[in-house]
């Protein structure tokens, strides 16, 4: 005969009511305009992270973009990566964005990107009970803890807020992309405006 404890482990296990874990991967661009233009890309996904980072491991790959920064790639690479990571919709209502002008709270607009982001994710899904972990790209010591009561706050569930690099982990890469296309988009450069537009139509990526 089983023992209490493993009882209600089991039932713990299979009664539906285990926390759904989270991740969040956020990379923002514009700190150097001087508040003219800021712009906050996030990328929310759940049980599928792994496998969403081997499909896009796979993108990087075919498109020889590889593990380098949007900055330091070229249009050919950007395109064939966009088209490859992007068009296919796995990551249709995972991808939120915000554009701010003519502000510098960047912090305090980066936090709000993040909660909104969640909120949503977590709204569409009826997911309840949750802890996300939240990646953001460069994140200093300093400011995790401010980060992290911030968005306590606002009523996010959290396990942790950890500072990431762009070449730890392909969402996290993708999340500098996202930046990168859409101050591309912002800034009329080369066809970004048209290819933003395409992907909110089909729902892959969402502005709030």
């Amino acid at each position: 005969m089983k023992s209490v404890k493993q009882k209600l482990s089991f039932s713990k296990k299979n009664s539906g009511f285990a926390k759904q874990k989270l991740y969040c991967y956020v990379d923002e661009t514009g700190q150097d305009t001087e508040g003219r233009l800021y712009i906050v890309a996030t990328v929310v996904v759940g049980d599928e992270r792994d496998s969403l980072n081997d499909f896009l491991g796979e993108a990087e790959a075919k498109s020889g973009k590889t593990r380098r920064k949007w900055t330091k790639s070229r249009d050919k690479e950007r395109h064939q990566y966009i088209e490859l990571a992007l068009i296919p919709r796995q990551f249709k209502g995972k991808i939120f964005y915000k554009v701010y002008k003519d502000s510098k709270a960047y912090e305090d607009l980066m936090v709000l990107v993040i909660g909104r982001a969640i909120n949503i994710y977590t709204t569409t899904r009826d997911i309840t009970d949750y802890k996300a972990t939240i990646v953001i790209d460069g994140l200093q010591d300093r400011v995790q803890k401010r980060v992290t009561k911030s968005l306590r706050q606002l009523g996010i569930k959290m396990r942790k807020v950890v500072g990431g690099r762009d070449e730890s982990s392909p969402l996290l890469r993708l999340a500098d992309n996202l930046a990168g296309m859409i101050r591309e988009s912002e800034e009329n450069k080369g066809d970004y405006k048209k290819i933003v537009s395409k992907l909110s139509d089909q729902g892959v990526i969402s502005e709030l």
